[in-house]
This record gives structure tokens, sequence and C-alpha cells, in this order.
């Protein structure tokens, strides 16, 4: 199983309120990465305030560890993939199901965690083949098998 890594560099010379957040937040250069064997695949490279990001990782951490898409959500793809197909043909669901997607994809896309960003979409979760990394990058998706519970676990401590 791959490794989930989040890394974080301060900046050096502009300071938090410089860029617009608030005095004492820790802003810098956020990595988030899957580490396979030697080769490191960045899914997530921006400048952003990461004490939001982790806030959010530790509360929809129960979610991220049991949660797997709404029933009605086409599975046998990647949660990326699976969302895209889903909202490709949104009018064949009913609004309640497009709300539980919405309360899904809070919970579960990276986006939610840095508010006021445009980030590429990526999914955090458990999908068919057990805790996942999908989403797109440079036009091109990705699905990567992580160990969920211990890249969570570093987060909390």
């Amino acid at each position: 199983m791959r490794d989930l890594n989040l890394e974080f560099f301060p900046l050096q010379n502009r300071s938090e309120t410089d860029l617009g957040f608030p005095s004492g937040h820790r802003v810098g250069r956020i990595v988030l990465s899957v580490q396979e064997n030697e080769k490191k695949h960045i899914v997530l490279d921006i400048i952003w305030d990461f004490d939001e990001l982790v806030s959010w990782f530790n509360e929809n951490r129960a979610y991220m560890e049991s949660e797997s898409l709404p029933n009605f959500v086409e599975g046998g793809r990647s949660i990326y993939k699976s969302i895209e197909a889903t909202y490709e043909n949104f009018d064949a669901y009913l609004d309640d199901q497009l709300d539980e997607l919405f309360e899904y994809r809070h919970r579960h896309e990276v986006c939610f965690g840095m508010r006021g960003v445009k980030i590429p979409a990526i999914y955090i979760g458990i999908g068919e083949l057990g805790p996942e990394v999908s989403g797109e990058g440079n036009g091109v998706p990705f699905c990567y098998t992580v160990d969920l519970k211990s890249f969570l676990e570093k987060l909390t401590n």
C-alpha cells in the first residue's frame, strides 16, 4: 500500500497577513503526495493556509475512514470517476440524491478544506479497492490506493 503524505514549507519572505490570511495562521507551500516505492506522485502543490486544511482533515477523518459513496452512485471506478459520471448525467437523479452527493463531496473533496482557492478535483476516502486518493491533475485522472489510516493519524499527532 502506498503512503499518502502532506508536507508544509513555511513562506520565508511574506507574512500570512500580507497574503490575506489571519495573523498566526501557518501559510506556505502545501504538497500532498503519494509515495510509491522510490516514485513520488505529486497530487497537489499550492500556497495556502495549512491550518485550515489540517482542520478540515481532522473534522472529516471519521468519514474518510469509513464512508463509501452514496448507494445511487455507480461504482466500479475511482471515487473521482464515479462522481464525474454522476454529474454528467445529473438529470437522472433526484434533488435529494444530488444533495446527498454534495454532502459526501463536502467531507471528501480536498477543495472544501481550502475554501477560496481553485484546485483540481481530489477525493480522499474509501473506494472500490479500499482507501484511495483519486482525482485529476493536468487533465489526467489518477487513483492511488493509500494507507489512509496512517496518514490521518499523522495529521492528528
